[in-house]
């Protein structure tokens, strides 16, 4: 079975129309501190979007930092696109932040966010360190610095991020939903680390999901699911989507365009 239940609550979209959007939305894909990527794709949204009378949307599915090596530069660029006047920005929450997040008010989870690629992001906030700390006291030293490092405006941003948002037939969330559950039984674990649940089924909820989290060489674009992650880190290829009323248009950056 691929169909599986719909929360009660979601607007139901009539399975045999197209899902539509209430307006112009642009949805990036994971950045992991690729801020050269995040930058040049900033850049292709505003040119695409010049001929509208009307602000688009931007929305940010998550996993801005760790693995490349501007995480902090990425942030910086998140803040300054919420000043833009030409787009409205909606920003959700990653995986990795959340986990940064639990480090910043305990030590203990160092190691775990160290094989998530902490060393990188660390590093992009001017703290000195060369390699993973060795007992409790150093990775207790290494959170306060990196407290310390971070500024107020880059931590209200990183404790404001939503877990999902909802406009016409679209969800969008970082990692998906359990197709399982209904929407107030699913927690922020599920919205941000689930996989083989949510993408072994052909439609997840009564919404068309759009989400990051699990790469691909190519985004997936089918009818009740958008995946957008092309693994910018390691690809240099960062990707978008663009909705427009019941179209779609894939959009991509890497490192060799103007």
């Amino acid at each position: 079975m691929d169909l599986a239940p719909f929360p009660y609550e979601v607007h139901f979209c009539d399975p045999n129309g197209e899902p539509a959007i209430d307006r112009l939305t642009y949805a990036i894909g994971d950045v992991h501190g690729r801020f050269d990527l995040f930058k040049k794709m900033v850049h292709r949204i505003k040119a695409d979007m010049e001929h509208t009378e009307t602000r688009c949307r931007i929305i940010l599915l998550g996993d801005y930092i760790d693995r490349g090596r501007e995480s902090a530069k990425v942030l910086n660029g998140i803040l300054a696109l919420q000043r833009q006047e030409w787009c409205d920005t909606v920003v959700l929450k990653g995986n990795h932040e959340q986990v940064l997040l639990k480090f910043l008010k305990d030590a203990e989870i160092g190691p775990k966010w160290f094989r998530y690629g902490a060393l990188e992001t660390i590093q992009s906030f001017g703290v000195h360190i060369s390699g993973e700390p060795k007992t409790g006291e150093e990775w207790e030293a290494l959170r306060q610095k990196l407290r310390a490092a971070i500024t107020p405006l880059q931590r209200k941003l990183l404790t404001s991020l939503k877990l999902s948002f909802e406009a016409g037939d679209y969800l969008f969330v970082h990692a998906g939903i359990d197709p399982w559950k209904d929407r107030q039984l699913q927690g922020e674990d599920t919205l941000l680390w689930i996989r083989e649940r949510f993408l072994k089924v052909s439609r997840a909820c009564s919404k068309a999901v759009v989400h990051g989290h699990t790469p691909e060489e190519e985004v997936v674009n089918q009818k009740w699911r958008i995946g957008v992650d092309t693994g910018a880190h390691a690809t240099g290829v960062l990707s978008a989507v663009r909705l427009e009323g019941v179209t779609r248009k894939v959009l991509k950056v890497n490192p060799r365009d103007s």
